[in-house]
């Protein structure tokens, strides 16, 4: 493999670019999407604001308990929609007799909660239970008062803490949701988190890594596919391959296509950064700048301190991964004689994309189950198929170790070399088949084929 194989790369790289940007397909998508992720956010925040909460009818809320200390706790003020609402404790005698009066009391305004605190661990009513009363023949609906049951459910936590003492930025603290974490304590004294369990955060934030570097992978992977064969197909590729070696013609197509993906993503983060603010401008920064499920994210506290190597790590992992499945999209590209048999010619690059993605998606529902992987996370790591859907996020979430990421980056660098020296043994020779779809076993025929004339070749020259 010398310098000549890869003259002309960066040409084919910056031709495949500036015409994939300037075709008005790429051009109409781009506005499109675009347009819609920047006005995303405001429309919604519109559409929510359009809908005004319902004025709730209930005035007083009696509360009772078989346990008073902890069901005094709810008699307090409410917020939001409840925040007129008055709370007053009753007897458990006193709130039969209110029962009794709803029967028939057409005016009643009050609600009852009954609250059965059960503190005996091994029983099955273990905790808190709720039984709310309304007057069926009241202007207050069942509805009304179901919303009120989940309002004082969801703020049970804040309840039960009131009067402790602490202020609200204490209180918000401890009731913070984190997940528990195993730490191995090593020989030389270091401490290596080992807890692959995913809280149901985690598992959402891992999943939509997933999707996106999947999806990412495969356009980019069916782009490089319809290059190559549009221009093998055409007069383009007879001309280009005068001057440039069929290698460097795919490697600037991989490097294209990645340049292409990346531009795309980046027009649409600017998009959603201008979503943002013209949503915090429209709202005049009532709900803040950042969405309420980026809000979650930062307060679920599961995005670890990470160091600037673990970004190059996984930088460099994704970055590795578009290399190892765009060279597994360019032979199959190549070995497609029409653009009608692309379909065809790209299942066995889609083939290894679902099996990297299922066998991470299966990975991640165990794991958030909080089984033991044991070897197969190891699989999952090190794999070059799976490593790139998931090793990146896992560094950044601080479920697996550097060495862990580094290793993964260095099997997927040298699988990536191995699938590249493998595809500029059999590339050419199938870039000039134009017959039905080339399959993998007359693909691996054509390499042993080439590797016996090489090695002919070179006996002859030695002789």
């Amino acid at each position: 493999m010398n310098k000549e194989m890869f003259f002309g790369w960066k040409e084919v790289c910056a031709f495949s670019y500036i015409q994939t940007m300037k075709s008005k397909a790429m051009k109409a998508m781009l506005v499109i999407i675009c347009l819609l992720i920047l006005f995303a956010l405001p429309v919604v925040t519109l559409i929510q604001s359009g809908h005004e909460e319902e004025k709730t009818n209930i005035n007083t809320v009696y509360i009772s308990g078989n346990d008073e200390k902890i069901a005094r706790k709810f008699v307090t003020s409410y917020s939001g929609n409840y925040e007129n609402v008055q709370a007053e404790w009753i007897s458990q005698t006193e709130m039969e007799e209110k029962k009794t009066a709803l029967e028939n009391d057409k005016n009643a305004d009050y609600v009852l909660i009954d609250i059965k605190c059960e503190s005996n661990m091994d029983s099955e009513d273990y905790g808190l239970e709720f039984e709310s009363f309304y007057g069926a023949e009241s202007e207050i609906t069942k509805t009304d008062l179901q919303n009120f049951s989940e309002y004082l459910l969801g703020e049970k936590e804040r309840f039960l803490l009131s009067n402790s003492g602490l202020d609200e930025t204490e209180m918000a603290n401890l009731l913070r949701k984190n997940q528990f974490q195993i730490q191995t304590v090593n020989a030389d004294g270091t401490m290596n988190r080992v807890n692959e369990g995913l809280n149901q955060m985690e598992y959402a934030v891992v999943y939509a890594y997933l999707m996106v570097i999947m999806f990412a992978v495969i356009i980019a992977g069916s782009k490089v596919a319809e290059l190559i064969v549009t221009e093998k197909t055409s007069k383009v590729m007879e001309y280009l391959l005068t001057s440039i070696k069929a290698l460097a013609l795919m490697f600037g197509k991989v490097i294209s296509t990645l340049l292409i993906v990346l531009t795309v993503m980046a027009a649409f983060a600017l998009s959603f950064l201008g979503s943002l603010v013209l949503n915090y401008v429209m709202t005049g920064g009532e709900n803040g700048f950042w969405p309420q499920i980026l809000r979650d994210v930062k307060d679920a506290g599961i995005i670890q301190a990470f160091s600037p190597m673990q970004i190059l790590v996984a930088v460099g992992i994704v970055f590795l991964g578009f290399l190892f499945y765009g060279f597994i999209a360019g032979l199959a590209g190549a070995t497609v004689g029409k653009v009608e048999e692309l379909s065809e010619g790209l299942k066995l690059f889609t083939f290894a994309v679902i099996i990297g993605a299922y066998l991470v998606i299966a990975y991640i529902i165990y794991a958030s189950a909080g089984g033991e992987t044991g070897m197969f996370s190891y699989l999952v790591y090190y794999l070059p198929f799976s490593s790139v859907f998931l090793v990146p996020i896992y560094l950044i979430l601080g479920k697996i170790s550097l060495q862990t990421g580094i290793i993964s980056m260095v099997i997927l660098a040298v699988s990536t070399l191995l699938v590249w020296f493998f595809v500029t043994k059999v590339f050419e020779s199938v870039l000039y088949h134009n017959g039905s779809v080339v399959k993998l076993k007359e693909i691996l025929e054509i390499y042993r084929n080439n590797k016996r004339e090489r090695k002919s070749t070179e006996v002859n020259h030695e002789k």
